[in-house]
């Protein structure tokens, strides 16, 4: 399936040749796809460009992004030479800016692309591309990037900023047109279910879901994203060949990964010669890639699969193991939010008396971090996922006594 957005393209071309800024847009609207197509619009025009997955650059010390770029020493002046001589400015991109999980690691990641707006002025225009939510919550990232001129449709936070939009009805419409059966789901699904398919990685999901032999009845209740990812979990790992070792990967990935502080592991932590099969299937149907530096690390192929895979292997349904869990360290919680919303919203759809079992203990947790979760997480579940009166019951009910 290939979704053809060739203005939006022209627009970010524009946006990035102009200066600096971010790219912003809620997580599986296509970002790190839209800049892989402003790639190929860049080296039709000559211009110099790098693109930097942040996933890839731990800490961002020098000796990481070196190995990164095959090179020793300050990567910094590596640029400041390379663009010796270029016509125009060149675009140095760091792609997913929360994918720095880790406090450490999100400081020094921020630190280089302070050193890059700073020092490249002049010679290199930064561009950084980032979820909405977490560019409103750096507020440190947002003061890199003043807001001079952003493009239309942008959202509310003060800085420059280009919005990677959900599809339009026409871009949902290539979609229909090109995966088998897409075409019956969107005309007889819900609302919730239309709108659901305005995100490029929903659109992905559909289609291997699809692909595994999903019937289209078994769309007919999903109003949720993670309904969805429950659905595509149940045929792509669950009911998948090598069920159990696909399980035993995946769980021992997201482990070490957790444990790090980062969205890679090297290889040879979680390989195992008897699981190999699993592995290379895993590999085929795109839920873990292989990439290589000096080592081999390991990877989800998109975020929201580890965000999801933790929340599926990870997070216990019962309070206390999942409280002990979550508050091992106070930096988890951060780490954890997106899994954190997955993991309650996985409770609310599919075994509501636990949610509200975990929504009371959790409110009574005196630990800090543990606060910020109720703060943040569980209420916004409630008012995201609730559709009648009588879903709130619990919850007035409390309130009442």
């Amino acid at each position: 399936m290939r979704i053809e957005r060739p203005q939006l393209i022209e627009n970010l071309f524009g946006f990035s040749l102009k200066g600096n800024g971010l790219i912003v847009g809620p997580p599986g609207v296509g970002k790190s796809h839209t800049l892989g197509e402003l790639h190929l619009r860049f080296e039709r025009e000559g211009i110099l460009h790098l693109n930097l997955p942040v996933e890839r650059l731990g800490h961002a010390s020098d000796a990481e992004v070196g190995a990164l770029l095959r090179w020793n020493g300050d990567p910094i002046e590596l640029l400041k030479s390379a663009a010796v001589g270029a016509k125009h400015p060149a675009i140095v991109i760091f792609d997913g800016f929360d994918a720095a999980r880790g406090e450490s690691e999100r400081s020094g990641v921020l630190k280089l692309i302070i050193r890059a707006v700073n020092e490249l002025r002049g010679q290199w225009h930064t561009i950084v591309s980032v979820r909405t939510f977490d560019a409103t919550k750096s507020q440190r990232l947002l003061e890199v990037f003043p807001d001079t001129k952003s493009e239309a449709g942008t959202v509310p936070i003060p800085c420059r900023q280009f919005l990677i939009p959900t599809l339009r009805e026409d871009e949902i419409e290539q979609a229909l047109a090109q995966v088998p059966g897409l075409r019956e789901l969107h005309a007889a699904g819900t609302i919730g279910f239309r709108a659901l398919l305005t995100v490029p990685f929903n659109l992905w999901l559909i289609e291997r879901v699809l692909r595994a032999g999903a019937k289209a009845s078994e769309f007919s209740s999903i109003t949720s994203e993670v309904q969805l990812l429950e659905m595509y979990w149940e045929y792509r790992v669950r009911k998948a060949v090598h069920a159990e070792d696909r399980e035993f990967i995946l769980k021992a990935a997201t482990k070490a990964m957790v444990e790090d502080h980062t969205l890679t592991v090297r290889r040879d932590r979680i390989y195992r010669p008897e699981v190999r099969e699993a592995w290379e299937g895993l590999l085929s149907d795109e839920i873990l890639t292989e990439v290589t530096e000096r080592e081999v690390d390991v990877a989800f192929t998109h975020n929201i699969l580890f965000d999801f895979a933790v929340s599926a292997h990870l997070l216990e349904s019962d309070p206390k193991r999942f409280a002990e869990f979550v508050s091992e360290e106070p930096a988890r919680p951060l780490f954890l939010r997106p899994s954190l919303v997955y993991h309650f919203t996985r409770l609310w759809h599919f075994n509501r008396d636990v949610f509200w079992r975990n929504f009371w203990a959790v409110v009574q947790r005196g630990e800090m971090h543990l606060r910020q979760i109720v703060r943040l997480v569980l209420p916004a579940v409630v008012v995201n996922e609730a559709q009648t009166p009588e879903d709130l019951a619990p919850l007035l009910e409390r309130l009442r006594r």
